[in-house]
């Protein structure tokens, strides 16, 4: 035969006709369509080897991981790619496409920072949904959130799906920029208007009646936490379990060992539902959560404090 007109998937179908294997499964683990990019990635299993394949339609995407699984078996001497060449189909061809979407999301998070900064955005926020599948094949859900605008994205691996959903999320913020940025702008300046309000809501509503360390300079504010275990006598190591749970029950354990109440105010529930979580240093220590619902801006505070807290934990008082 002069030619090789045979795909990757018909080479690697009779590789495990040969080879008296079950045939190649292929899954769908990811289609994002419904714009002018579609974009789809499949899974190819043949028996213990997995190859992942990306294409701009299906086809593309099966033949793409076909292709990838039968490198693997050749690395592994399984496969002769010298009798039996694979020729007809170049995936670096499809990929290099000016408007490939999976070269496009390279960098789509650092993209999405700066369109933020310009505009005088948010930063985006990434939020894990899931993690699912056996361990030499996972499935990562990421959530971005931008302002009001949520996109949602499923990858192999956690840098992948944080790509992809930024770059969803730059599809779908790319013509509505200048409204965002008049929404988000007004935002601030409704919350600008209402400090004094916030600031006379915090003042009627805290009921820890601490008495302020007045002589705390702001640079130390950061040493409450440190100052408190080292009367205590604890190390950050006391805290690893809760600081990795990351909710309340958590928070209050913590506290607890440092004889520290906290408590949540509401401030608002529309337009946004707004939180406010406080603990009960002698430097203020207060963080503000918001969200669409007071569930989701209560999670929010609750994951602020946590960062902000770990930080804290871990600074010793020079």
């Amino acid at each position: 035969m002069g030619t090789n007109t045979k795909t990757p998937a018909m080479h690697l179908q009779e590789f495990t006709v040969q080879k008296k294997i079950p045939p190649p499964e292929y899954d769908l683990i990811l289609c994002k369509n419904g714009t002018h990019e579609n974009e789809f990635h499949y899974r190819v299993s043949v028996g213990s080897i997995h190859a992942i394949g990306i294409g701009r339609s299906k086809q593309v995407a099966r033949h793409d991981a076909a292709f990838n699984a039968i490198q693997k078996l050749s690395d592994l001497g399984l496969y002769d790619v010298v009798n039996t060449p694979v020729k007809d189909f170049n995936p670096q061809m499809h990929r290099n496409e000016p408007d490939n979407p999976f070269q496009a999301a390279v960098n789509s998070i650092g993209t999405l920072k700066d369109i933020c900064c310009e505009y005088k955005l948010p930063y985006p926020v990434f939020i894990e949904v899931s993690d699912v599948g056996p361990p030499h094949c996972r499935q990562f859900t990421f959530e971005c959130q931008l302002s009001s605008i949520k996109t949602q994205a499923t990858a192999n691996t956690k840098k992948q799906a944080r790509q992809l959903t930024a770059k969803l999320m730059l599809e779908r913020i790319n013509n509505i920029l200048p409204e965002l940025a008049a929404e988000t702008q007004a935002t601030a300046n409704a919350l600008t208007d209402n400090d004094e309000v916030a600031r006379q809501y915090f003042s009627e509503h805290n009921s820890f009646n601490i008495i302020p360390n007045k002589s705390a300079k702001i640079m130390d504010f950061p040493y409450c936490f440190s100052l408190l275990m080292e009367e205590r006598n604890l190390k950050i190591d006391s805290f690893f379990g809760l600081l990795i749970d990351r909710n309340e029950v958590a928070l209050g354990k913590i506290l607890q060992m440092l004889d520290l109440n906290y408590e949540v105010l509401t401030f608002q529930e529309f337009p946004k539902a707004c939180v406010m979580l406080n603990i009960s240093t002698d430097t203020p220590f207060s963080i503000m959560g918001v969200g669409d619902t007071l569930e989701e801006a209560k999670t929010k505070a609750l994951q602020l404090t946590f960062e902000v807290m770990e930080d804290y934990l871990k600074i010793e008082k020079r």
